[in-house]
């Protein structure tokens, strides 16, 4: 009997590197034509790329679509991509990740892994990229599994990641938005003066000090004058 030939080996792809794609669309689970979206989509992207490469497989796994696009790099594989949702347009909201470029089959799984990381921060962070590798949004993806992290864990009531929203639920204040505010916000060229002063105050912050607490005396909390003027507003003042 002749040894059984694995996928990779039928499609052809176990002489090349190659990056795997996956792609969603966006919208309501329950929406009754999201599935036959996705289904027309998965094949628009297998004909999309078999213009690209004649050995790129498609194949559509629950609502999901993944792709192997062999012989290219990383950054062609998003181009390609960008390319294939400019021509699908604003009609099909849909985002692709990418993952590393495999070097072999055996490779392949964890190009899939990364891709479906970097396809759960397209659909989970509001990014304006449709398009993207894990590499390019690394560290998105590194504080949504930081976020994970923290809702298993069990913390302590007094620990630095509980302390700040248990102080805004007590005294009807706003640390916690203010600081999500800043972080999901784009970065000021001239710094920002609020995150100065916080990280001045890294110990107050440790013992739930509230840029609040000096808002009695002139000029306190943190909208306090500066030497250009005063600071942008917070959600706290």
């Amino acid at each position: 009997m002749p040894p059984r030939r694995g996928p990779a080996v039928r499609l052809g792809l176990h002489h090349q590197p190659a990056c795997v794609l996956a792609l969603a669309v966006l919208g309501d689970d329950v929406a009754p034509d999201l599935l036959a979206t996705g289904r027309r989509t998965a094949e628009a992207l297998a004909l999309h790329l078999s213009a690209v490469h004649p050995r790129a497989a498609t194949a559509y796994l629950g609502d999901l679509t993944y792709a192997v696009l062999p012989g290219s790099t990383v950054e062609t594989a998003t181009r390609v991509a960008d390319a294939f949702l400019s021509r699908v347009g604003s009609r099909v909201p849909a985002v692709i990740g990418i993952g590393r470029l495999a070097a072999d089959p055996s490779d392949l799984p964890r190009s899939r892994a990364e891709g479906d990381r970097a396809l759960r921060v397209l659909t989970a962070t509001g990014t304006p990229h449709r398009a993207a590798a894990l590499k390019d949004i690394y560290l998105p993806s590194l504080l949504l599994g930081l976020a994970d992290q923290v809702h298993i864990d069990a913390h302590p009531s007094d620990c630095p990641v509980t302390r700040p929203r248990a102080y805004d639920a007590e005294h009807h204040s706003a640390l916690t938005e203010t600081l999500a505010r800043f972080l999901r916000g784009p970065r000021p060229r001239t710094g920002f003066p609020g995150l100065r002063g916080l990280r001045g105050r890294r110990g107050q912050w440790s013992s739930a000090y509230c840029w609040r607490a000096s808002a009695a005396a002139p000029g306190g909390g943190c909208c306090r004058r500066t030497r250009r003027g005063r600071s942008p507003r917070c959600a706290v003042c």
